[in-house]
């Protein structure tokens, strides 16, 4: 997973030239996404 995320953080930068700013927000909305998925799977497992 984290070599598909760094390669779409990268393709941000190079292929769509996206600011850093934007770069900055993209990262930081995924990396809160999947935390949030990973609480949510460890709380699936642990009900089970």
């Amino acid at each position: 997973m984290q070599d598909i995320f760094n390669r779409y953080i990268n393709y941000l930068e190079a292929e769509r030239n996206a600011s850093p700013y934007t770069v900055r927000n993209y990262t930081t909305d995924l990396l809160s996404f999947f935390y949030h998925c990973s609480l949510i799977h460890s709380s699936d497992c642990a009900s089970s």
